[in-house]
């Protein structure tokens, strides 16, 4: 059995769909193993909701393709959320996932060779200190092998490497049986539970039913003042909060509030501005802003917003 990792593709545009189909093959236990081998367990351990950064009901729908490269890297480096990812996605992922076939990443002369490594250990007419020997051997003419995938996949990383993962590899085999077994389990059709609704500007829906603009604005006002209803309590749940907010304000630029044109030329010019807002504080975030300072600029942000917003439809322009 031969490292799964060295059939990853080089190419990043091509990863995402070779990814999807081991997440949903009996070799994603093997995966998870070898990447730990190499990552390590990380100090700080993310929900996969936390590691999917806001982009959790794109991966249900379009898979792991819609996933920006940081994301999908975070995955990799913390291979335990996989087989999180796995069944969530058997659970509640569209049809875009049951069209996936789950296929077995290994290539076959990889498979041929560590074929050989395993006969060669089993050999029980060897002496003990022969077998040591004939393994290193063999482990040696595996690594040289494949130097070439691992240069141009992984760059350079060392022989030792590969050896830890083959060993590991080996210790697993018996825990890949259970887990293919688990994962048969899981294919079988589950109910697919509802979403959870949106928040903020995200829940436009009764904007239709309100007359007048003054009306509208003034309900925008309060979708905006429901930032204040849950306030984040580090950095990642900061950024993940704005993301969300920031994709309200995309909805609404996409598909205008029903208002009339001169209020809807002014909102979608203020919308904008708002929007650059939040990216601003997103990007002072991961440049490292102190938590604190950020959460103050946040919130000063949107009780601004719903201020404008409330200003706007007591204006006499909007009344009557």
């Amino acid at each position: 059995m031969t490292a799964l990792f060295l059939d990853m593709p080089e190419d990043r545009n091509h990863l995402p769909v070779w990814l999807e189909c081991v997440v949903l093959s009996p070799d994603l236990p093997r995966l998870v193993t070898e990447l730990k081998v190499i990552h390590g367990v990380p100090a700080h351990q993310l929900s996969l909701m936390d590691a999917m950064f806001g982009y959790s009901q794109t991966v249900l729908e379009s898979g792991l393709v819609s996933l920006p490269p940081p994301v999908l890297s975070r995955l990799l480096r913390q291979p335990d959320l996989l087989p999180k990812l796995r069944d969530w996605v058997l659970e509640s992922g569209g049809s875009y996932w049951d069209s996936i076939e789950a296929t077995d990443a290994l290539s076959s002369s990889t498979q041929r060779i560590v074929e050989h490594v395993r006969k060669s250990m089993a050999s029980k007419t060897l002496m003990a200190d022969r077998r040591r020997s004939l393994t290193k051997g063999v482990l040696l003419f595996l690594a040289m092998a494949a130097s070439v995938a691992i240069f141009l996949v992984w760059h350079r990383y060392e022989v030792n490497k590969i050896s830890q993962i083959l060993a590991k590899t080996y210790e697993d085999n018996e825990q890949l049986r259970l887990d293919n077994d688990l994962l048969k389990q899981r294919l079988a059709p589950v109910p697919v539970p509802p979403l959870a609704p949106g928040w903020g500007f995200a829940r436009r829906e009764d904007l239709a039913t309100l007359e007048g603009d003054d009306a509208k604005l003034t309900k925008l006002s309060g979708l905006a003042l429901e930032w204040g209803k849950k306030q984040p309590q580090n950095s990642l749940e900061l950024a993940k909060r704005l993301l969300e907010f920031r994709q309200g304000c995309s909805g609404l630029l996409l598909n205008p509030p029903p208002l009339t044109k001169p209020q809807q030329v002014w909102f979608a010019a203020r919308c904008g501005d708002w929007a650059s807002s939040i990216e601003q504080q997103l990007h002072a975030l991961e440049s490292g802003a102190d938590f604190r300072k950020a959460l103050e600029n946040a919130n000063s942000l949107f009780v601004s917003i719903a201020k404008e917003l409330t200003d706007r439809a007591k204006a006499p322009s909007n009344s009557g």
